[in-house]
């Protein structure tokens, strides 16, 4: 409940900051089992650094 309510209040006072907060969780929960590919996709150079 803290955490929804936390980016709730993220969301209503930095969308932006909210919304890469969320890509970046879902694109960690994504690099985990399965695409890094499609993660370094979207991060760029920082998704080749972490798998480099």
């Amino acid at each position: 409940m803290q955490r929804v309510s936390a980016l709730t209040g993220l969301d209503l006072a930095v969308p932006a900051q909210a919304r890469l907060m969320q890509a970046a969780l879902v694109a960690r929960d994504l690099a985990g089992p399965a695409d890094h590919r499609g993660v370094t996709g979207w991060q760029g150079s920082a998704g080749a650094a972490e798998s480099g």
